[in-house]
């Protein structure tokens, strides 16, 4: 499992990585960020779900660049992704990020799968 904040807006572009919830027009680091998930097959799981935005700007617009990954095998065990604002990311009085938080089932398979990812990349 990674929490990563991409700067990337996703979704325009089908890929088996990317839901269709909320999709965006895609940009030159959402087009890294959809190629990092298909190469390492994973997903952004955010995607799947309206999970909402995870960024505001200083105009008050908002965009989802930050993203839940986990492996595709592993989609089944959300339950459910939303972006929060129970957690304060703030580095000054403004709020720009929140939180991605998911409902995961996490079977004993799911767990097995996590660490022998972990331990995959580790040695990469």
């Amino acid at each position: 499992m990674v929490f990563v904040d991409a700067n990337a807006r996703v979704g325009s572009v089908k890929s088996e990585g990317i839901g269709i919830e909320q999709p965006d027009k895609e940009t030159c680091s959402g087009e890294m960020f959809r190629l990092f998930l298909k190469r390492t097959g994973t997903a952004a799981i955010n995607t799947f779900f309206p999970a909402g935005h995870t960024w505001t700007s200083t105009r008050m617009t908002t965009s989802r660049i930050d993203y839940i990954v986990l492996p595709l095998q592993s989609l089944s065990a959300v339950k459910d992704c939303y972006a929060g604002g129970d957690i304060d990311l703030t580095m000054d009085d403004t709020v720009d990020h929140l939180e991605v938080v998911a409902d995961i089932f996490a079977k004993q398979n799911l767990l097995r799968l996590l660490k022998s990812n972990r331990q995959k990349a580790s040695t990469s």
